[in-house]
């Protein structure tokens, strides 16, 4: 997935390539569209779940995402790949 971050284009296939100071502005602004995403989808915003239970309500309401934020099928899908790899315990 690219990133424009600052004007800068980032590709998160290469993630493990930049410096840290870099790894972490991409896994921040990854990590804000993931928040977005679980903010729209979840009535209830203490519940606490898990990345599998919350990409799995996204699945199942993507008309809802699209509706509130500006992502697409294959933005959704790489942030939750990415998500997946870099926050595997979340």
């Amino acid at each position: 997935m690219q990133l424009d971050i600052d004007g800068i284009e980032y590709d998160t296939d290469q993630y493990e390539t930049y410096n840290v100071y870099t790894q972490n502005k991409i896994r921040s602004t990854v990590y804000q569209g993931y928040k977005a995403m679980r903010n729209v989808i979840m009535d209830n915003k203490c519940q606490g779940l898990k990345l599998n239970e919350v990409k799995l309500k996204v699945n199942a309401d993507r008309e809802k995402i699209k509706k509130y934020l500006p992502f697409d099928d294959e933005e959704i899908n790489s942030i939750f790949i990415f998500m997946e790899k870099v926050f595997p315990r979340l």
